[in-house]
């Protein structure tokens, strides 16, 4: 499985994922996954623990993703809003 097919089923069953990024390990609730307009694959997602804040990320610089039993964060509204910076939409919750 790829990592977008793994950030991808995330989204479909409210799964938290962890991987390393940038040198640093993360835990993630994935909210959605699509193209940017500079045709770069990213994951729209809310970080858990350190600094807890919506975030994106690369995702070819994503590195050993897996599920993580993290307790899920329901996306707000304005959490959403975001999504609009993606200008195709893979997957979203």
């Amino acid at each position: 499985m790829t990592t977008v097919d793994t950030i991808a089923q995330a989204i479909k069953e409210k799964k938290a994922l962890e991987f390393a990024y940038h040198g640093f390990d993360r835990v993630v609730v994935p909210y959605a996954c699509g193209l940017t307009p500079t045709n770069e694959i990213k994951m729209i997602g809310f970080q858990i623990g350190g600094t807890e804040k919506l975030r994106f990320y690369t995702a070819a610089d994503i590195a050993g993703v897996a599920f993580s039993d993290a307790a899920y964060r329901e996306a707000t509204e304005e959490d959403k809003a975001v999504f609009a910076q993606l200008s195709k939409i893979y997957e979203q919750i």
